[in-house]
């Protein structure tokens, strides 16, 4: 994320390798694997806005022949050339379902992460159109850049934003056009908003955040534009290692990649870092089934609602749909 960084140092997550060593070693402390067995940590930088490259380290940890990989931010492509082409298991945080990957209509950008002309045209179309209502399926900073252009034109959508490319953490609020932002509620998996509410950190939140203060020496508030980045991607950081001992220490002393997919499917409610409960089931690879409601107000995610169960089987196998939202923001 060193092309975001550059721009703004509030946009770091902080040292990612750093992260994940800390907390793997605190799983490995905690409940040793199967005959004493070690993770080997295998790790590979790639550009967040260059596909090709993501692909190419896709590549490079297939000719690895490692056993599974841990997806940071931004990795879809990677994650997708992994699965298809090399039958490589893949605990991803950028989750797309495959037929809207597949429908997907991919537009060029300047490669700066600050957005690009096609933002700016999109805003255009909505205002001519009539848009009224917002839900943004893009980047933080393409959001940003259209907001911009939306509030330059006059032009007030009421936006519905979702833990889509980063949006629902401070330092990527702080950046939003507060005529149009301020007030803008969204649906969130994490835990984002909790302190703002006045709301205790989750023990399990708190405790990965002081493994990796430890570790790095780097004090990380968990609320604030400064360190926004930084602790939600310690959280996910926390989760995708949490997940990956999980499956290793089900699936038996000699696992390998068909063994640790079974182990992963049978993973039913549990306790996220990152906010909610995870559960995962033959075909559905999605861990996160519980939404909550924040609002964005006073240079802050809060929360204002509490998780709930969004569309799927319940863990008795019934259906389950309810309402998140409450209402709207006015512009």
């Amino acid at each position: 994320m060193s092309e975001f960084e550059a721009i703004d140092a509030a946009y770091g997550i902080g040292d990612q390798r750093a992260q994940v060593e800390a907390l793997a070693a605190r799983q490995s402390a905690a409940t040793p694997l199967a005959d004493g067995r070690q993770v080997e940590l295998y790790f590979r930088t790639f550009s967040s806005t260059e596909i090709e490259h993501k692909r190419a380290v896709a590549d490079e940890f297939a000719a690895a022949e490692v056993l599974a990989v841990l997806g940071a931010r931004d990795f879809t492509y990677g994650a997708v050339r992994l699965a298809d082409t090399h039958g490589v298991p893949v605990i991803d945080v950028n989750a797309v379902p495959r037929t809207v990957f597949a429908r997907a209509v991919h537009v060029s950008s300047d490669g700066v992460g600050v957005g690009s002309d096609h933002d700016q045209e999109v805003v255009r179309r909505f205002a001519d159109g009539g848009v009224d209502l917002m839900m943004p399926f893009v980047s933080g900073s393409s959001l940003a850049r259209a907001l911009s252009s939306a509030a330059d034109q006059n032009y007030h959508p009421v936006v519905l934003d979702l833990e889509t490319g980063e949006h629902v953490t401070d330092v990527a609020g702080s950046v939003m056009p507060s005529s149009i932002y301020d007030g803008t509620r969204a649906l969130a998996m994490s835990r984002v908003g909790e302190v703002a509410a006045g709301r205790a950190l989750d023990p399990r939140a708190r405790g990965a955040l002081e493994c990796v203060e430890s570790a790095t020496g780097v004090t990380l508030t968990p609320v604030g534009r400064a360190c926004s980045g930084a602790v939600s991607n310690v959280l996910m950081v926390a989760d995708l290692v949490e997940v990956l001992f999980l499956g290793l220490r089900r699936a038996g002393p000699e696992p390998d990649r068909v063994g640790l997919v079974r182990a992963l499917e049978s993973i039913t409610d549990h306790a996220s870092v990152s906010g909610g409960t995870l559960s995962f089931r033959p075909g559905e690879h999605w861990g996160c089934r519980a939404m909550r409601e924040i609002e964005w107000r006073q240079g802050a995610w809060s929360v204002v609602g509490d998780y709930e169960a969004v569309a799927g089987r319940s863990s008795t196998g019934s259906s389950t749909v309810t309402r998140c939202i409450s209402r709207a923001s006015s512009p």
